[in-house]
């Protein structure tokens, strides 16, 4: 199997600081969790419960830094 290299115009720092500005328009409160990667699109989940965990995902294309989806 031939090596190749995957060239992403958004990193994993980038990503986390694309979701927390997408998630700052609706909560006050947000606490990154966790970060992975499928299919060069980056899932980054964030806790954005103030007195209660509520869990966050928010895909974004790790070549456009576009949010795809947010679950």
């Amino acid at each position: 199997m031939p090596w190749q290299v995957m060239l992403l115009k958004i990193d994993a720092s980038k990503a986390i600081d694309i979701a927390r500005e997408f998630f700052k328009q609706s909560f006050t409160t947000i606490v990154f969790k966790n970060i992975t990667m499928e299919e060069k699109v980056w899932i980054v989940e964030c806790n954005v419960g103030f007195l209660k965990d509520n869990f966050k995902k928010v895909r974004i294309d790790a070549n456009t830094g576009k949010i795809t989806s947010c679950i």
